[in-house]
């Protein structure tokens, strides 16, 4: 065999590799799968899980979304759709891991991912149901902060996302507060920051990017918390309010001294007194809940459901498949789909690609195309917004005189 044929040889077997792949499955984990589709009044599931484990999961997430605005009197501003792909087997679920967490012997019990068109989150195998919970509920509650257009400082949104974490069902109530054992543990055998170290923390700082949402700024932005919301102190509740509310604006971290200042007025305690007080707190060991009564949503008998067609499930992992790990395989499929029929869903997941990309106008080609097509999709119109107003800018000419 000639050296060009042995390498046109080797390219179609190169090409011929994933459809054979995809054909048996293995392209797309859990492809072989019995999947169904649930739709609750603010989330869509895919799940190769049986439908009572489903419809609790949704069910869980309706709750959290439900306390969480409630608790804190938000309104959603920034609407944007909220995919859950549900798995049975491990292996599969990896599958999907994003590159970066590739390699090593960490296992994930699932992740929230935040694109310009919509949110997604992949939950693995119920090994531990809390365990599983509290990684999805702590980067939910980072969502949710987002679409009622909060930015509050690290310290306070990690803080938040740990104290909701572990929100559980006792019947009619729902208990708040639950303790986070690593954290306790992290605290009570390492040192905690001063809090003017704390409260500094950015999202660029070295402490946030390298901890992994491990180490003690979180552990002790859960901590102070905690303190603040369920400890029993003698700070007057009407303080510890107002205390609270200020916290959570990004206006803190602007106003070191002025937060300092109101710090002290508030809870009375100026910030090494307060230190003593939280490390006094988290050896003390009595970390007390709240129980608050469950939020009336729509009961999980009334989610619907569908089976998930094999040509449906190809597409829809595919999607996961670029999402999560930019598969260059998973785009053809998206592709060649598109190319067959239109598709509100395709065009917007294109769109977000090509935004990712940099490449703005072909984003704004596929999120026209997806508008054409009639999507309801509010996120799809905010992005086309910005695009068309940065566009105006960038035409701009800041040198003209009149």
């Amino acid at each position: 065999m000639s050296l060009r044929r042995l390498s046109i040889f080797l390219v179609g077997f190169a090409l011929l590799v994933p459809l054979l792949r995809a054909a048996k499955g293995e392209i797309f984990p859990g492809l072989g799968r019995k999947w169904q589709y649930y739709q609750s009044p603010n989330f869509e599931l895919y799940s190769a899980n049986g439908d009572r484990d489903s419809r609790d999961v949704l069910e869980k997430m309706e709750l959290l979304r439900a306390v969480f605005l409630d608790t804190f009197k938000l309104t959603v501003r920034l609407p944007q759709p909220v995919t859950i792909y549900y798995f049975d087997d491990e292996d599969d679920f990896n599958g999907y891991k994003p590159t970066i967490y590739r390699g090593g012997n960490v296992r994930f019990a699932g992740f929230c991912s935040n694109y310009p068109d919509r949110t997604v989150i992949t939950l693995a195998p119920a090994r531990n149901r809390s365990d599983a919970r509290q990684v999805v509920y702590h980067e939910y509650i980072h969502y949710l902060f987002r679409i009622t257009e909060q930015s509050p400082a690290p310290w306070f949104n990690e803080g938040v996302a740990e104290l909701f974490s572990t929100i559980d069902e006792d019947k009619e109530w729902l208990q708040l507060g639950q303790p986070v054992v690593d954290r306790i543990t992290e605290l009570r055998r390492g040192r905690m920051m001063p809090f003017e170290q704390l409260f500094a923390v950015g999202y660029d700082s070295a402490v946030f990017r390298d901890s992994g949402h491990a180490g003690i700024f979180y552990a002790q932005s859960w901590a102070f918390l905690h303190y603040c919301r369920y400890g029993v102190n003698k700070i007057p509740p009407e303080k510890m309010a107002l205390f609270l509310r200020a916290a959570g604006s990004p206006k803190t971290q602007d106003l070191p001294e002025q937060f300092r200042i109101m710090c002290k007025e508030l809870l009375g305690y100026d910030y090494p007194a307060l230190l003593r007080e939280l490390e006094h707190y988290i050896n003390d060991g009595r970390f007390m809940g709240r129980k608050v009564r469950r939020p009336t949503i729509a009961p999980k008998t009334s989610y619907t459901s569908r089976p998930v067609a094999t040509n449906e499930a190809l597409v829809r992992l595919a999607e996961l498949s670029l999402r999560m790990t930019q598969s260059a395989y998973a785009n053809l499929v998206i592709r060649d789909a598109l190319s067959k029929q239109p598709d509100i869903r395709l065009s917007e997941l294109l769109g977000t690609v090509a935004f990712q990309e940099n490449e703005n106008d072909l984003a704004r080609e596929h999120w026209n195309r997806a508008v054409e097509l009639g999507t309801t999709n509010a996120a799809i119109f905010r992005e086309l917004g910005r695009l068309e107003s940065n566009l105006v800018f960038d035409q701009f000419d800041l040198d003209y005189r009149l």
